[in-house]
């Protein structure tokens, strides 16, 4: 995640670099579109990176349907029978917003000034979807059911050995049931959080 956000700190220092020498005021207006389009990637992604549900949602296109004009649009229908997330637009729509935002360059600044640098800006777009591919697999790919099998059985008879270690250690029953109970509540806190 540290390189996806690195990434994106740096498209923005360079946007900052490449507009310094140009007018302000329309400077501005071109460096706003890009944080708009950068911000908006960022929430998204994390939204997706996130939650489970949406992970899957997004990255197998089950979000995407073809409207009368031949066009992949979001399925709303879809979207509403998954309750657990907001309505919001796939971060690879929003990627694709942000490099027409690189390149609107000519229009928004009138003048060609960063057609060297155009291809060094879309770069990283592409690196940060790369990175944000490589952050969905660990959303989307489920723990397999053996190792959920062993580590919930090790666990138990850990836990179930337990008081048969402590009680050689803690003389005193009540703070030996004290400490047992704050352990097994603890690693079984930890267990139903981490598996399935």
């Amino acid at each position: 995640m540290a390189r996806a956000f690195a990434t994106c700190r740096k498209l923005s220092q360079k946007v900052a670099v490449y507009t310094m020498d140009l007018d302000p005021i329309m400077a501005n207006e071109y460096r706003s579109s890009i944080q708009k389009w950068l911000l908006e990637l960022m929430t998204t992604s994390m939204d997706v990176i996130e939650d489970e549900k949406q992970a899957v949602f997004f990255s197998q296109g089950a979000c995407m349907e073809t409207n009368s004009d031949d066009k992949k649009v979001l399925n709303k229908k879809l979207l509403g029978n998954v309750s657990s997330f907001r309505y919001q637009q796939d971060p690879m729509e929003i990627a694709g917003m942000l490099q027409a935002a690189i390149m609107s360059h000519e229009k928004v600044l009138g003048s060609n000034h960063l057609i060297r640098f155009e291809l060094e800006l879309l770069g990283l777009v592409s690196t940060y979807v790369d990175l944000y591919q490589q952050l969905i697999k660990f959303s989307t790919t489920p723990i397999p059911f053996p190792m959920v099998q062993m580590g919930r059985t090790t666990l138990f008879v850990w836990i179930f050995s337990l008081p048969g270690v402590l009680v050689h250690n803690i003389n005193s029953l009540i703070p030996n049931l004290v400490l047992i109970f704050f352990i097994t509540f603890g690693f079984l806190g930890l267990m139903y959080g981490t598996y399935p």
